[in-house]
């Protein structure tokens, strides 16, 4: 973490400087190894280009059309969007295989092999400024090859010029395109509608149709007319057969006609005469009209009936009929025959006026779908003389679009052909530079990150604000544990850190104090030793037990824990103030307690001290036995402080779990590199089992001692020492 107070970044740079340093050395390395492998040695080429005929803006709208180079938007500045047509993909793409043709191998030096991978080049490769208050654009180009470079820039800008006609020819040319498509749907249309025109003539059968209508008219006049005179010729021989019949009285022509017994018989010989007239005015019909009209239509079936009923006389007369009398008598064989010619004409006449009703009929049909379809011919000559005028206009203005197209030129005018191209040192200076800056700013991310996971403690103070416990003091960092300023710096430390303790806890009333360090793989821990060391040299009775099992040939808290056990259980635990019984406790302590005291170098040690073993022993249920409470209740009686080194391990083991129900406070041991989590969680649990916390530790990171701390005579405290001097006090 970060101090506030300070400058964050300098307050990084200081804590993490071998990191940052790295990061700056690999940056450099692999600015070195990109130069080495891959940098594509670029040379740059100039050229200017100037754009006439470009349109201002103007205070008051300009009603004129203006000049052809004008933002379409009315806000854009039209150099600028030149410039992006220059760098456009589409000016990449058409000098891409110019390029290809004439210089492949500048194209492979820039590892380029498709047009997709040369755009992502050219790009990167040319740029352009406009000059302030010009209408000039300067463009430069780079390139690997130093001879071929102005010839590649002036392939671009003879593509750039082509595409600038292009692009202000589209306006134009979009137009000349539409008024194309317009033209041809025109045509089309009108195509179309003529062909209607001609399919409507030819299903109604009409060419002129009021030509058409009023000769229908004429003919159905006729006809209606020819009608009504049959008809009343028809009248008038039933009025005569009637007379007739009453007569002779006789109903039938054809009775009255067998009873006269005549031989030759007249209806046949008048149907044949009307037979014969029928055929010949077929013939005259025929030349003047066609076949489907009416009149032909009415004599066809004129003869037709005139036939069937000659066939049906034919078959009458030779079939015996009844006959209510003869008649003999040259009058009524005169009236007989009128009676059968009136009866044969009026037949006749008949089938001519039903013909004739039928041609009525269907001239009357043809009348009334004849205004229909003039209404539709009327709407669609209207709309082909429409699209007629429509098909004029758009033609004239086809043609004005292409004159227009053709009147536009390309206003970009080169000022200055490409220069000499020239190498880019400066690119190779900014490449490095942006290395190294890129390296230095992965370390201090990393650095950042690595202090933001750590969570480390910063000061004291900031300790003491989120543990809620005292600082008892600090073991400073020392770089030369043999320089006597050290000495003294250390010895200051440890002289306040002890006179500190030993105030709080007289103050407190504990004298059964354990130190827990948050570390937990350190081998050995000598800050308790030297605390103790210095409580004794002020004359403070003061025992530590050392629970950190280490390897020695001396008598160890597990096997006087055992003794005691043993003798505690020999005795049913019942004599235990017997004197012979605390006699032997009394010498098994004596055994296990290691006086150490000597002068070596002016250093006077006065050191009691219990060790553990190394030995595959259950240390939680040595500590949880009534002989290691025995000697915890014996040994107050004899010190004023015991201190008890606690073993190195998870606070949630239960040798701690053990250790913080047989203190009575505990001081705190912590690293600047603990987590501050950590340390917190440690102060949660002990402060969760009741227990007393004395204050905390801190000791800073890479400090002389934990250099030291596997090889003890560096420190000048030789355990061959120790243990000689011990057995020359005894």
């Amino acid at each position: 973490m970060i101090n506030a107070g300070k400058n964050p970044l300098i307050l990084l740079i200081k804590n993490e400087k071998k990191l940052v340093l790295t990061g700056l050395i690999v940056g450099l390395s692999l600015f070195i190894f990109y130069y080495i492998f891959f940098y594509v040695a670029l040379y740059n080429s100039n050229s200017k280009i100037y754009v006439k005929n470009i349109i201002k803006s103007d205070i008051v709208t300009s009603l004129d059309g203006g000049s052809s180079v004008v933002s379409e938007s009315g806000y854009s500045n039209p150099l600028f969007n030149l410039y992006e047509v220059l760098k456009s993909e589409s000016i990449a793409n058409k000098v891409y295989p110019i390029i290809k043709e004439k210089f492949p191998e500048d194209l492979n030096a820039l590892g380029v092999y498709s047009r997709e991978s040369f755009f992502e080049s050219y790009i990167k490769l040319i740029n352009a400024t406009i000059e302030p208050s010009t209408d000039i654009i300067k463009i430069k180009f780079m390139w690997p090859n130093k001879k071929h470079a102005p010839i590649v820039l002036y392939e671009i800008l003879k593509v750039f010029k082509q595409e600038n006609l292009i692009i202000k020819k589209t306006g134009e040319t979009q137009k000349r395109k539409i008024i194309d498509k317009q033209t041809l749907e025109i045509a089309k249309q009108l195509e179309d509608v003529r062909n209607k025109i001609k399919n409507n003539k030819l299903t109604n059968d009409i060419v002129d149709i009021e030509n058409e209508t009023l000769n229908t008219i004429k003919i159905r006049t006729e006809l209606e007319k020819d009608a009504n005179v049959l008809y009343s010729q028809i009248q008038y021989n039933k009025r005569k057969l009637n007379e007739f019949a009453s007569e002779l009285k006789l109903k039938d022509a054809e009775v009255a006609l067998r009873a006269t017994g005549i031989g030759n018989d007249p209806y046949l010989v008048k149907l044949s005469q009307d037979l014969a007239i029928a055929k010949q005015n077929l013939a005259k019909q025929k030349a003047k009209f066609k076949d489907k009209y009416p009149e032909v239509i009415s004599v066809r079936n004129e003869i037709n009936t005139l036939q069937k009923l000659i066939n049906n006389r034919k078959e009458e007369t030779s079939v015996n009929v009844s006959i209510p009398r003869a008649i003999y008598d040259g009058p009524s064989s005169d009236i007989v025959t009128s009676f059968a010619l009136t009866q044969a004409e009026m037949v006749s006449l008949q089938a001519q006026w039903k013909t004739l009703i039928n041609g009525i009929h269907d001239l009357k049909k043809r009348e009334r779908l004849l205004p229909k379809a003039k209404m539709g011919l009327d709407e669609f000559e209207k709309l082909e003389d429409a699209l007629a005028d429509a098909y004029k206009s758009i033609k004239e203005k086809q043609l004005e679009a292409k004159i227009r197209e053709s009147e536009i030129i390309d206003n970009i005018i080169i000022l200055s052909h490409p220069s000499k191209a020239a190498s880019l040192t400066i690119l190779i200076i900014t490449r490095c530079l942006g290395f190294m800056l890129l390296g230095t700013l992965l370390s201090l991310a990393i650095a950042y990150i690595k202090q933001a996971i750590e969570d480390k403690w910063t000061d004291m103070v900031e300790i003491e604000t989120h543990t809620g416990q005292n600082v008892l003091g600090s073991i400073p960092w020392v770089r030369n544990i043999d320089d006597k300023s050290t000495e003294n710096i250390l010895d200051v430390a440890y002289t306040n850190l002890a006179t500190k303790i030993a105030t709080k806890a007289h103050l407190n009333k504990f004298s059964v104090i354990s130190f827990i360090s948050t570390g937990k793989h350190q081998p050995k821990s000598i800050i308790t030793e030297t605390l103790t060391q210095k409580l004794s040299q002020m004359d403070r009775p003061v025992l530590l037990i050392d629970l950190v099992s280490k390897d020695t040939k001396n008598f160890d808290l597990i096997e006087a824990v055992k003794l005691i056990n043993q003798e505690l259980r020999n005795n049913n635990e019942q004599n235990i103030e017997n004197k012979p019984v605390s006699e032997n406790i009394h010498n098994i302590l004596k055994g296990t307690i290691k006086k150490q005291s000597y002068n070596y170098e002016t250093k006077i040690l006065k050191l009691d001290k219990i060790e553990t073993n190394l030995k595959s022993e259950n240390l939680n249920d040595i500590m949880t036995s009534k002989g290691f409470k025995y000697i915890l209740s014996s040994l107050k009686n004899h010190y004023e402080f015991i201190f008890i080194n606690a073993p190195h391990c998870f606070i949630n083991m239960p040798e701690i779990q053990t250790l913080k129900k047989l203190s009575e406070c505990v001081i705190l041991i912590s690293s600047w590199n603990t987590n501050r989590q950590e340390l917190m969680k440690f102060v949660q649990d002990i402060s969760d089992s009741e227990t007393k916390i004395l204050g905390i530790i801190p000791r800073e990171e890479n400090s002389g001692l934990e250099k030291n701390i596997k090889t003890l005579e560096e420190y000048r405290i030789a355990d061959s020492v120790l243990e000689q001097n011990a057995a020359g006090v005894k």
